[in-house]
């Protein structure tokens, strides 16, 4: 990794360009006291993730039916416009 150079940049929750940001921003900030960091951001679409998946692999939840779920579900774009 000698020599690596690398960025990321994001939209933050509170972004009032992004309109899916900001309702999630608002959402946070009404229930913690505080403003939303990105790492909230993160955690939110990784829940997201799993909640989705999980739904779909139905109520005897197996880590082969998750797996299975994640393999053969179409996640829309999360809050930033990435796919998923």
């Amino acid at each position: 990794m000698d020599g690596l150079y690398a960025t990321f940049s994001t939209a933050v929750p509170i972004s009032t360009i992004h309109r899916r940001t900001s309702a999630i921003g608002a959402r946070a900030i009404g229930q913690i006291q505080r403003d939303p960091g990105l790492f909230s951001a993160y955690g939110y679409m990784a829940l997201d993730l799993f909640y989705r998946g999980a739904q779909k692999a139905g109520q005897k939840l197996t880590t082969d039916s998750l797996a299975q779920s994640f393999e053969t579900t179409s996640f829309p774009r999360d809050m930033f416009g990435s796919r998923r």
